[in-house]
């Protein structure tokens, strides 16, 4: 509306404009977020990880990630390794944190985080070891043995090489099963040593001597 000094909006001019700015201000937005995205700077990661490392990744990586890209939204999925594989092979997830020994297609891009030794935990009131010495081999097989299945390849093995017989009281599918039998005293867990940190009641631990 004009008049001979001066001019003003109309009641629809006046929408008009706030909805041009709306506007404007999502096509920024919008180019923004897709440069975001682009970048890794904003989206959903979709994230497999076994049961074992979900407490202890939230400690460490997760956090830290986190802390890097605070925009970045996540689906967590908790399977043993397995699992996760297969879910990684079908595109289903992103990323796979599994715990070897495993086996990775042709397909995959494995990056090993670190190194890490197994242990027998035990229960010091039902087992009993000589103290601040690594358990050698032809030592543990006398004890009954939990492990998860992946483990068991991987103790048999090294067994046969030595002509040893392992006592195995029981595989299973995950760690915190294991942690929870070795808890009740039904026998010497087999397990990585990063697991006995969130395992809750205290279990005694050593090391096997034994690559």
């Amino acid at each position: 509306e004009r008049t001979s000094r001066s001019q003003r909006l109309t009641d629809a001019g006046q929408l008009f404009y706030q909805r041009a700015k709306d506007i404007l201000a999502l096509e920024s937005l919008a180019v923004k977020e897709a440069r975001d995205c682009e970048l890794g700077e904003r989206g959903t990661l979709r994230l497999g990880m076994t049961p074992s490392t979900a407490i202890t990744l939230f400690d460490g990586i997760l956090t830290r990630f986190s802390r890097l890209w605070p925009q970045i939204r996540y689906q967590l999925y908790e399977m043993n390794s397995a699992k996760l594989l297969q879910l990684l092979e079908a595109g289903a997830i992103d990323v796979a944190v599994v715990r070897t020994p495993c086996r990775f297609s042709a397909a995959m891009g494995p990056r090993f985080i670190s190194g890490e030794q197994l242990v027998a935990a035990y229960r010091p009131d039902c087992f009993s070891f000589e103290k601040n010495k690594e358990i050698p081999l032809c030592e543990l097989v006398k004890k009954p043995l939990m492990m998860i299945q992946r483990y068991e390849e991987l103790i048999t093995g090294a067994c046969d090489r030595t002509g040893l017989v392992p006592d195995i009281k029981c595989v299973n599918i995950q760690i915190a099963v294991t942690l929870k039998l070795a808890q009740a005293g039904i026998g010497v867990a087999i397990v990585p040593l990063s697991t006995l940190a969130v395992s809750g009641d205290p279990l005694e631990y050593r090391m096997i001597d034994e690559p």
